[in-house]
């Protein structure tokens, strides 16, 4: 860096200006200056390649056109026309008249929890809508039903259709639920639980019905409740785990494979 000296006559010593230092641009150094010097640098950093650490991974042959070419002894044109059966038999089962609401519902719940909803969604929205109605009146679904009303609110809920929190009310005012050890009962708590978290912000029922479910929940003899049929301890032990509210499709529909298989024989037409 230059210095220019400034001679004083009278002292005859010479004196270094601050505002005359000089940049190695040839500019006077002040504050912008500095800046410009250090921007320069900063880009003549950036020239430089950057060196990272490789893991020395191999390279990935699931590409494309290797899964393309895996086949399936499923893609024949028997298993089409099978599928597309059996996707006709499922629509008539929705759409069925004769069917009691909560049977109904149980279905629609099966279906979307087999990872098959997105098959049936315009069934499934038509079969809703009466089913509301009616339990709405008064009719078909029992209104002191835990189970059938928190089920309700949930697919309700999911597909877009309007269920007010208030439903709710009648069962929290009570003195709990009763016996716990009771197969109904504990149903009913499960089904709320799932239902609390469809509540939105500002729903001070649904956040009362979590935590009043989510309680008895824990407050649970899991022993003992492996008495109880149709895998009543796997399907709280998962909810206590992973909420279906925060499963993925996916991991639901396999997991859900196995329970579905071993229904017993009273619900093995719907549940």
């Amino acid at each position: 860096m230059a210095l220019r000296a400034i001679f004083v006559p009278s002292l005859g010593t010479p004196l270094i200006h601050p505002r005359r230092l000089s940049s190695p641009a040839g500019l006077p150094v002040c504050s912008s200056n500095r800046q410009a010097a250090q921007g320069m640098a900063m880009r003549d950093d950036s020239k430089q390649e950057i060196q990272r650490r490789s893991a020395n991974w191999p390279a990935n042959f699931w590409d494309y056109k290797f899964v393309g070419s895996l086949g399936t002894e499923y893609s024949g044109e028997r298993f089409v026309e099978e599928i597309n059966m059996l996707k006709e038999k499922v629509k008539g089962m929705i759409n069925a008249g004769n069917t009691q609401p909560l049977d109904k519902l149980e279905l629609i719940d099966a279906v979307q929890r087999l990872g098959l909803g997105y098959h049936f969604e315009a069934e499934i929205r038509d079969a809703l809508d009466p089913v509301r109605e009616s339990y709405l009146n008064g009719g078909g679904s029992d209104v002191n039903n835990l189970y059938s009303t928190a089920l309700l609110f949930r697919l309700l809920r999911q597909y877009g259709f309007h269920i007010q929190q208030e439903v709710f009310e009648i069962f929290l005012k009570k003195d709990g639920f009763g016996s716990l050890h009771q197969e109904d009962v504990i149903k009913g708590v499960l089904a709320l639980y799932e239902a609390s978290f469809h509540g939105v912000k500002g729903e001070s029922i649904m956040e009362q019905a979590k935590d009043v479910a989510l309680n008895h929940l824990k407050s649970l003899d899991m022993g003992k409740l492996k008495t109880f049929p149709n895998n009543l301890v796997r399907k709280v032990e998962r909810a206590l785990y992973m909420p279906l509210r925060w499963t993925s499709n996916r991991s639901e529909a396999r997991w859900f494979t196995d329970i579905y298989e071993q229904r017993s024989g009273d619900e093995a037409e719907f549940a």
